[in-house]
């Protein structure tokens, strides 16, 4: 049979998170001791068995009753003091610190936008704090690294989408604040490199579509401006290492045989010296 009510023994348990259970009564709340009651907007419990709910802190607000924790004001919104439902938005032109207690101008080369300030996008420009939009650049400008201020495109550069980039091989501009890179190089020239302007291939280079390039092994170059090679050393010579000059092998041995034309840096050399002896000889191209 069960116990009379009388015998049951009083249970006590504690209050959960966001609520609290205070030691006496609190007429003016409507508050009886004994009992747990909901944490009120702006304030919170995080611990179970808590006698008081404590206010949220500078920057955090408790939107609802019984919050166990106070959350951050959103991106935009600040709340300075203490024990707060709700945060207060920050003006246009301005974002929230870090700690949500203080509302902070958007910087040049910045801007506003939902709440919070931003970089300015490549080829546009801030130049006062607050902005609410980057101004873009003119044509043949970019903006600096702070995107505060425009640049005209030095000599040897061409503006495209709001950046400056170096004229492609070939290519040069001459002029500041070029939208192309409008001089292109001769067969027998290639820019320079400033790519400001197009000088010839120097002596042991060759090439067309402005492009420079070494003679390839047994030929030389020994003029500049030259579209290709204009030389081949006879057997018994090689070429320099500037591909410039045919070089007599050296004395005292025979000259190494003609060897045809490959991708290797070296070639493999096989003398006969007297008695029969066999020598292989490594000769570098020197590429």
């Amino acid at each position: 049979a069960e116990p009379p009510q009388s015998e049951i023994p009083d249970r006590c348990v504690l209050c959960p998170v966001g609520k609290s259970g205070p030691e006496k009564s609190l007429p003016e709340r409507g508050e009886v001791s004994g009992e747990c009651y909901d944490c009120i907007p702006g304030r919170y419990a995080a611990n179970e068995g808590s006698q008081l709910c404590l206010l949220c802190e500078a920057g955090r607000h408790a939107p609802d009753p019984g919050m166990s924790s106070c959350v951050l004001c959103p991106a935009g919104q600040i709340m300075p003091g203490t024990g707060n439902s709700s945060c207060e938005s920050c003006e246009p032109g301005n974002e929230a610190d870090e700690t949500r207690t203080e509302c902070i101008p958007c910087t040049p080369g910045r801007f506003y936008s939902e709440g919070t300030c931003q970089d300015c996008a490549p080829g546009t420009v801030s130049k006062e704090p607050r902005a609410l939009q980057c101004e873009p650049c003119e044509s043949g400008q970019s903006a600096d690294s702070q995107r505060r201020s425009c640049e005209e495109c030095s000599a040897g550069r061409y503006e495209l989408d709001g950046n400056c980039l170096a004229c492609a091989q070939g290519t040069v501009s001459t002029e500041m604040g070029a939208t192309a890179c409008d001089v292109t190089c001769a067969d027998g020239q290639q820019n320079n490199t400033d790519n400001t302007e197009c000088v010839g291939c120097p002596a042991g280079f060759a090439g067309t579509g402005g492009t420079c390039s070494p003679c390839p092994w047994w030929h030389l170059a020994n003029e500049t401006n030259l579209t290709e090679c204009n030389q081949r050393c006879p057997p018994g010579h090689f070429p320099s290492n500037d591909r410039t000059l045919c070089l007599t092998f050296t004395a005292g041995f025979p000259p190494p045989p003609v060897v045809e034309e490959s991708d290797s840096p070296v070639v493999i050399i096989l003398l006969v010296c007297g008695g029969g002896i066999l020598v292989v000889g490594l000769l570098w191209r020197g590429l």
